[in-house]
């Protein structure tokens, strides 16, 4: 799978969950993708949303992943 591919479907699937992902239950979805690629995605995809023109960021937290507002827009969003 492509890469950018494959970081839109983790992005989808983080921001619909109620709870953190994990990584064990994106392979149980993604089947076809090894964890190492997985891994590598999740990890850009934490470090593209340091970025300061990004109004959302992906965090890893218990144990899985989870989708957040960034710091920045805080008093936006309230």
């Amino acid at each position: 799978m492509d890469r950018d591919a494959l970081k839109a479907q983790l992005e989808a699937i983080i921001y619909v969950s109620e709870e953190s992902v994990t990584v064990g239950q994106l392979e149980k979805v993604l089947p076809d993708v090894a964890r190492e690629e997985l891994r590598a995605a999740l990890e850009e995809l934490v470090a593209a949303g340091r970025s300061p023109a990004r109004g959302l960021e992906i965090r890893q937290v218990a144990g899985g992943y989870r989708m957040y507002t960034t710091t920045e827009h805080h008093a936006a969003v309230r």
